[in-house]
């Protein structure tokens, strides 16, 4: 009895720790924002804090306008066009917004104190399903949620795609190690991936492709010798599978049929897609290799796999991940994109090396805090959100022209590049061109006249159009510049352009 309610103290005294560190993640998340409003600059226009956010507040904006259908192609306005990559999140969130009547910089802004709080949870409950004591896994999840504060905060992605591949995860793990329950629902969000981000779903598909080889395999060995049948569920892994192919369905046909148009592969290449067996970065690959080799190598020895197989098969799906171009030859840019996967890879090898000591875990465990470190190196621009940076409040010269527009019915409007940024994920009307049509199902003569009509209105000595990454395609061709400058009313015309704007500070 004693025993029984030490345990039940031990138990709520840790429930107690996650629910008051929970609510600190999502406190702490809150604070930058907090300190910018707070400045005298600032004018009632929410102030950026990530480079990519603006992108995703764009997307979010389009279904809360009750436009979900355009949430992949959020800037033009055009339902003709479609974006290679799905929106699914976006149009979730969205539509489950839209009834607050909050803006889209309001949600996002909200979704950060329910994304990483949820994620630490996530982080926790799967850790601990790989085999690492209560405190190991607390300390992971934290270190984590550390590390990782720039790239957490506001964009949907990678946050939250994360977190619905770190749900979809942990529900499959509970459904095979509890209720198979769970396992449906895993499925299903596993199958949802493929309509929510390419680098959430390749690493939990391969989690999954991990876990079934092995269970085959243990079960081939086991058959061969007559023993009773494995522990790895190998049905039930068979079963989630199917289900995660079923509730992907939809989203596979719906890219298939964006892909089939004529300028796909113009669209597929401004993406990013280039084609080669190498691996897209050396050191990275290097530091995983030296970390999926020295685990396995320790625990294969030892014979403790099996208690950190979950772990396990995600620091080798990650592997996979990173390494795939190795097998099919084309390459996604960026391995980037793998950050939040590669950090947890990182953290389980750091974990395993505290876990079971010996040479070949203590090499995994340096190349893993190497990269650790590097990570934190690149994330330090997080501490300037906790200071009120006067560069940060340069749209606030839109605080009087904001009510105007929402006033007036919507429109599709020419700015320079950086305020048509803004005006997308702000407002709700359209713009002309934007950096992230590259990845939308249009000619590249179509977007190089967008891009050359948003610089009518901006000083010749700083348009920098060289700079443009897309602009240094082999084929120059069908750069249509003095098409664009020469008829410029005929440009807009064709664009349909109905109203222009002059940005100033």
């Amino acid at each position: 009895m004693a025993e029984y309610t030490f345990f039940m103290s031990s138990g709520r005294k840790w429930a107690l720790t996650l629910g008051i560190t929970t609510l600190l993640i999502a406190v702490a998340f809150q604070v930058p924002q907090w300190i910018q409003d707070a400045s005298p600059l600032y004018r009632g226009i929410p102030v950026h804090l990530n480079s990519d956010e603006a992108q995703y507040q764009a997307r979010v904006e389009e279904a809360l306008q009750g436009r979900p259908e355009q949430s992949d192609e959020a800037f033009v306005g055009d339902a003709t066009l479609r974006g290679t990559q799905p929106a699914l999140l976006e149009v979730v969130i969205g539509t489950v917004f839209r009834p607050t009547g909050l803006t889209a910089p309001q949600v996002l802004d909200l979704l950060d104190s329910i994304i990483p709080p949820a994620i630490f949870l996530l982080l926790w409950f799967f850790l601990r399903r790989g085999g690492f004591s209560r405190a190991l896994a607390f300390g992971g999840a934290l270190a984590f949620i550390v590390i990782n504060f720039y790239g957490l905060n506001r964009p949907i992605h990678q946050g939250g795609s994360f977190l619905v591949m770190l749900a979809a995860i942990v529900c499959i793990t509970e459904g095979l190690e509890r209720h198979y329950a769970w396992g449906i629902l895993g499925g299903i969000l596993l199958g949802s991936l493929f309509g929510v981000y390419f680098w959430s779903w390749s690493v939990a598909w391969a989690w999954l492709g991990i876990l079934l080889a092995v269970s085959g395999v243990e079960f081939i060995w086991r058959r061969r010798l007559k023993i009773p049948s494995s522990e790895l569920h190998g049905t039930q892994l068979i079963s989630i599978a199917c289900i995660g192919l079923a509730a992907a369905l939809p989203f596979i046909l719906h890219t298939a049929q964006v892909m089939q148009s004529p300028l796909a592969a113009a669209a597929a290449f401004r993406s990013g897609m280039t084609f080669t067996h190498l691996p897209e970065s050396w050191v990275y690959s290097g530091l995983f290799t030296l970390m999926a080799g020295g685990a396995i190598l320790s625990l294969w020895q030892r014979g403790t796999w099996k208690r950190h197989r979950y772990a396990l098969a995600f620091l080798f799906a990650l592997f996979i991940a990173i390494h795939q171009q190795v097998v099919h030859g084309i390459v996604l840019d960026f391995v980037s994109h793998y950050t939040l996967s590669m950090a947890l890879a990182a953290i389980i090898t750091v974990l395993l090396a505290i876990t079971h000591r010996s040479l070949w875990t203590a090499c995994a465990g340096i190349a893993a805090c190497i990269y650790l470190a590097g990570l934190s190196y690149d994330g330090r621009y997080a501490l300037s959100f906790f200071h009120a940076d006067p560069a940060r409040f340069s749209e606030q010269h839109f605080a009087d022209l904001l009510p105007v527009l929402d006033h007036l019915p919507r429109e599709r409007i020419l700015t320079d590049p950086d305020s048509s940024l803004f005006i997308a994920s702000t407002t709700k009307d359209d713009v002309v061109y934007s950096l992230y049509l590259q990845n939308v199902v249009m000619s590249n003569e179509e977007l190089a006249t967008r891009y050359c009509l948003t610089q009518l209105p901006v000083p010749p000595d700083q348009r920098h159009i060289a700079d443009q990454s897309w602009w240094k395609m082999p084929a120059k061709k069908w750069m249509p510049i003095p098409r664009a400058y020469s008829r410029p009313t005929a440009s807009m015309q064709s664009c349909g352009i109905r109203r222009a704007i002059r940005s100033g500070t």
